[in-house]
């Protein structure tokens, strides 16, 4: 739970708000793009960038010798 906590810390502002409001408030995209004035496909966009950041900082997590 650290770790997803430290990867969405590390997220852009809207990508970050992005990914809570879809995973964890299980808001949909329609949802999501009414409540911060955006269009579908932005929110769509932003919530791929943010996956792909999160699997980003897993790997190198992963990639670092253990303590």
């Amino acid at each position: 739970a650290n770790l997803l906590a430290a990867a969405i810390a590390a997220l852009p502002p809207r990508c970050r708000e992005i990914l809570v409001l879809r995973k964890f408030e299980n808001l949909s995209h329609r949802e999501i793009a009414t409540r911060l004035g955006l269009a579908e496909h932005t929110v769509e966009a932003q919530l791929t960038k943010a996956l792909h950041r999160c699997e980003e900082f897993f790997m190198k997590a992963r990639a670092l010798p253990p303590y």
